[in-house]
C-alpha cells in the first residue's frame, strides 16, 4: 500500500515520517494479530528476528527547497506461506500467517494501519513536526537500541552501541572511543549477544 502526504516540512525532516510509519504499522499489526512485532531502524518491522514488513519513503522537492509531497510505501507479508518465499530469504523473512498459523484479513490490516497512521501524523503535524510526540513509544518497540551495531557512512564503517534516536530520526551510535555518531540512513547489522547492560539510560525496504 502507498500513502500520499503533503506536509509542510523540510526535506531533512522526512526521516521522522519513516519512523512514524514504522510505529503505526507495529501498532496495527499488534492490534489485528496480537503478535509481538519490533522495529529495526530505520524501516524494517521484525517478528521473532525476521522481517515481516518494510517501509520506503519517496519525496518531491520544489525549486525553493520545500517538500511538495511524500509517498510512503508499506509492504507487509500477510498470508505468505513459507514455501512461497525465495530460498535466499527464507532465513530472514516471515509472514503474519507463518507466525500465528492463521490467515489475516488484509483489508482489516490496511484499515488499522491507516487509522494508526492518521492519529500519529495529525499529532506530529499539530506539534509543528516534533518527533517527541511519538519517539518514546517508538523506542519501546525498537530492536536496535542498546545493541552493538555496525553500519557504513560512505566507505567508513561505524561500529558501537546504538545509544538513542534524536528528534530528527537519526540513530546515535556511541563508538568504542567515545565518539557519538549521528546516522541518518543505512543498513544496520546488530549483534544481540553484545547488548549493553546500561539499560537505565534509555528514556530504511519493502517486505520480502
Amino acid at each position: 500500500m502507498s500513502v500520499l502526504l503533503r506536509p509542510e516540512l523540510a526535506p531533512a525532516d522526512i526521516a521522522q515520517i519513516t519512523l512514524l510509519t514504522g510505529l503505526a504499522v507495529c501498532d496495527a499489526i499488534r492490534e489485528v494479530t496480537g503478535l509481538n512485532v519490533q522495529i529495526k531502524w530505520p524501516n524494517d518491522i521484525l517478528l521473532n528476528g525476521k522481517k515481516v514488513a518494510g517501509i520506503l519513503t519517496e519525496l518531491s522537492v520544489s525549486s525553493d527547497g520545500q517538500v511538495k509531497w511524500i509517498v510512503v510505501g508499506i509492504g507487509v507479508n500477510v498470508n505468505t506461506r513459507f514455501a512461497d518465499f525465495p530460498e535466499d530469504v527464507q532465513d530472514i523473512a516471515t509472514s503474519l500467517y507463518f507466525e500465528r498459523g492463521l490467515e489475516c484479513s488484509r483489508l482489516e490490516l490496511v484499515r488499522a494501519i491507516c487509522d494508526q497512521m492518521e492519529v500519529l501524523y495529525r499529532d506530529f503535524i499539530a506539534c509543528g513536526g516534533d518527533a517527541k510526540v511519538f519517539l518514546p513509544r517508538y523506542k519501546v518497540y525498537s530492536a536496535t537500541l542498546l545493541r552493538r551495531v555496525e553500519m557504513y557512512a560512505g566507505n567508513e564503517k561505524v561500529e558501537g552501541i546504538a545509544e538513542d534516536f534524536d528528534e530528527g530520526g537519526a540513530l546515535l551510535i556511541r563508538t568504542d572511543d567515545g565518539k557519538l555518531c549521528r546516522m541518518f540512513t543505512g543498513e544496520v547489522t546488530s549483534h544481540p549477544q553484545e547488548e549493553s547492560d546500561d539499560t537505565d539510560e534509555i528514556m530504511g525496504g519493502d517486505a520480502q
